[in-house]
């Protein structure tokens, strides 16, 4: 792994890497599902969400699964914008964490500046993004000026 500057990148980069490494598997298990359910269903004709998860879903472990909703009802693409919201909602909250992180590690954390760091710059109100990275870096840093 290439090591960066801020610990807490390190950190973030192996739960994004995480995150992929579960979500990748499970799109493509969700793709060979469809493809098994639609060949069960071309041979059962309007099979029920029972039926469906009497054959899919028993010895799972799994409750609650609509099996026919999720492979019968729904499309490829719905099913893959459902997953891009669920991987947008993680990288969302780890941003937020290592933002959080690199302002402790630089002493100048505060409710304000986490803030601050997840929004675009609105240069009316002189909050956001680079807002705040100007805050931030007007005292150089003698470690890094070396």
């Amino acid at each position: 792994m290439r090591r960066t500057f801020f610990e807490a990148t390190n950190i973030h980069f192996g739960q994004i890497t995480y995150l992929f490494d579960q979500i990748w598997p499970l799109a493509v298990g969700m793709w060979n599902l469809r493809w098994q359910v639609a060949g069960y269903a071309s041979v059962r004709s309007d099979p029920t969400v029972d039926e469906l998860r009497e054959r899919f879903v028993t010895g799972s472990g799994i409750n609650g699964a609509n099996i026919k909703r999720a492979c019968l009802e729904m499309t490829w693409q719905q099913q893959q914008d459902h997953l891009a919201r669920v991987v947008l909602t993680n990288i969302i909250a780890i941003h937020e964490s290592w933002i959080s992180q690199v302002l402790t590690d630089l002493g100048l954390k505060s409710n304000t500046r986490v803030k601050m760091l997840q929004f675009p710059t609105d240069r009316a109100t002189n909050t956001g993004i680079w807002s705040c990275v100007d805050d931030i870096t007007q005292t150089e840093s003698p470690m890094l000026k070396e």
